[in-house]
């Protein structure tokens, strides 16, 4: 007969706690982190995308409703009242501009935000929760110059030059070659994410 262990009930107590239902945070593993079968235990899956069974996880789907997906997806075993968990495989995560009801103005295509999975959030929905955004890189401009040489009555050639804001008379298009990556990143390191549904 095995001795309960008081200081392992504490720890899962104050992890319990001080994760709630519903946090999403970096994991070093790579399968769903194994649970002791404990009854209240916590537990945590992977962040990618599956669909869950409302009744099952009734407290989780209380918080979260569909949000990132009303659980057409993603949904081998075909459940019938599903709803997804976030899909953050290949993605970055980005706090939400309107907190509690106040825009912080840090979002400018906040509107434009499409939904994770069908049925979920999107940038014209009260809670934007679950939307995503695709790449992006901010609206930029380039000046350049240009010389040409032009022939007067005297046979002479006389330099001008002109500035991108310049209109020839009869202006050519010029396309440079592809440079770069596949798309537009900070260095960045791969751990899954994890989310705790029980």
């Amino acid at each position: 007969m095995s001795t309960p262990n008081p200081q392992a009930s504490v720890t899962a107590t104050i992890l319990q706690v001080a994760n709630p239902l519903g946090s999403v945070t970096a994991y070093s593993g790579s399968q769903d982190p194994p649970t002791g079968g404990v009854s209240g235990e916590a537990q945590w899956i992977l962040c990618d995308g599956r669909a869950l069974d409302q009744e099952t996880y009734s407290a989780l789907y209380n918080l979260i409703g569909t949000s990132f997906g009303n659980g057409t997806v993603n949904n081998p075993n075909q459940i019938q009242n599903a709803f997804n968990i976030p899909d953050l495989r290949g993605r970055f995560i980005r706090g939400t501009d309107d907190m509690n009801g106040t825009a912080a103005g840090n979002d400018p295509d906040l509107s434009s935000r499409t939904a994770m999975m069908p049925g979920g959030n999107t940038g014209q929905n009260a809670n934007k929760i679950g939307s995503l955004q695709p790449d992006g890189v901010v609206q930029h401009s380039h000046n350049y110059t240009a010389q040409w040489q032009q022939a007067d009555d005297g046979g002479g050639f006389t330099g001008y030059g002109f500035d991108s804001n310049s209109t020839p008379s009869n202006p050519r298009t010029y396309t440079s070659s592809y440079i770069g990556g596949n798309e537009t990143r900070p260095k960045n390191a791969y751990l899954n994410f994890i989310i705790r549904v029980k």
